[in-house]
């Protein structure tokens, strides 16, 4: 979480903290519940056949796997595997976007 974000996918107060159904406000304890929820699915994901075509329908149903059970609430929706209007920076990583995401897995 990025320290100072404020937008509608942040709890407010929280400095940058996503919206989650953990009801977790720290970013810490975010972190470390989605790195054991990925874990988990991405075991059960790798049970399943990969398709012909890896296109970004594919690559939103695997972060729609990976996160919707844990981020998200009911005062923003939930957003895992949806295409949203604002980038959303994670952690110390860069923004994804709609359109740089597109770029770069039409690239792959």
């Amino acid at each position: 979480m990025t320290p100072g974000v404020h937008d509608r996918y942040t709890l407010p107060g929280s400095g940058g903290v996503l919206r989650n159904q953990l009801g977790l406000r720290s970013a810490v304890e975010l972190d470390e519940a989605l790195n054991d929820h990925a874990t988990l699915e991405w075991a059960g994901l790798l049970q399943e056949p990969t398709p012909a075509r890896l296109d970004f329908a594919y690559l939103s149903y695997i972060h729609r796997r990976l996160f919707g059970r844990v981020l998200g609430d009911e005062t923003v929706g939930y957003w895992a595997g949806e295409v949203r209007s604002n980038a959303a920076p994670m952690g110390a990583g860069a923004p994804a976007s709609y359109m740089r995401t597109k770029r770069l897995f039409g690239k792959v």
